[in-house]
């Protein structure tokens, strides 16, 4: 029986998907194009990590793309609110991805996604490259 649950915790834990654990990385340093760690190198523009030589995608989670790191935009002398819809993730990755990989550190210019979410709370902080604000998600 101890094997069984051991083999159940290999196939179950998080343990062992770092595809899926290192996209967190990406989802909340939105403006990091890659990390180098000492076990892994993460590409966050194409979206891969590799561990010993070998290459493998993260694992795409469409609907976690948000943050859990808070992010407070230094003064810049543009900044592009970007309106987007909560179950938009994909075109969000995809913006990611190109133009705004442009995004330098020490850029003059800053973006952030602005979605709605109604019943949030009050207070408005930026988490990642996402605004949850306290509306209804829709364009009207």
């Amino acid at each position: 029986q101890r094997a069984n649950r051991s083999a159940y915790y290999v196939e179950r834990s998080l343990r062992y998907t770092e595809g899926a654990a290192l996209l967190y990385l990406c989802r909340n340093f939105p403006r990091v194009h890659g990390w180098r760690l000492p076990f892994f190198e993460v590409d966050c523009v194409a979206r891969t990590y590799t561990q010993n030589g070998v290459s493998a995608p993260l694992e795409q989670r469409r609907h976690a793309d948000y943050s859990t790191v808070a992010y407070t935009p230094r003064k810049v002398y543009c900044f592009l609110l970007i309106a987007s819809a909560v179950d938009h993730s994909a075109q969000r990755d995809s913006l990611r991805s190109t133009w705004l990989r442009q995004f330098r550190p020490n850029a003059s210019w800053d973006y952030g996604f602005f979605v709605g979410v109604t019943g949030r709370p009050s207070s408005s902080s930026m988490l990642g490259d996402i605004v949850q604000l306290d509306a209804a998600d829709d364009y009207m």
